[in-house]
């Protein structure tokens, strides 16, 4: 795994103050990998083609590299999740 992804999303929710897309890095039992749990990612709060995801006490996915990792996105059912991007080692 490389640097992190790119997110596409929109964010539909009348309550905007409520509104943010979080993602949580986990294993392949659903357990986030330390530092990169929801609570650690800078929420996404605004509509956004080409937005950077960041956690805040690890940025560097690279740690991850080797590991099977699974993507949770977290954000409220009338928001959409258009796209993301994963970077390969470099």
């Amino acid at each position: 795994m490389g640097r992190m992804n790119r997110i596409g999303r929109e964010a539909n929710s009348a309550e905007w103050t409520m509104c943010s897309l979080k993602v949580q890095l986990q294993d392949e039992t659903g357990r986030a990998f330390a530092g990169f749990g929801a609570e650690d990612c800078e929420p996404i709060v605004d509509d956004a083609l080409d937005a950077p995801v960041r956690w805040r006490r690890s940025g560097d996915v690279r740690s991850l590299t080797g590991k099977m990792v699974a993507l949770q996105f977290s954000f409220l059912p009338e928001d959409k999740l258009y796209s993301y991007t994963l970077w390969g080692a470099s």
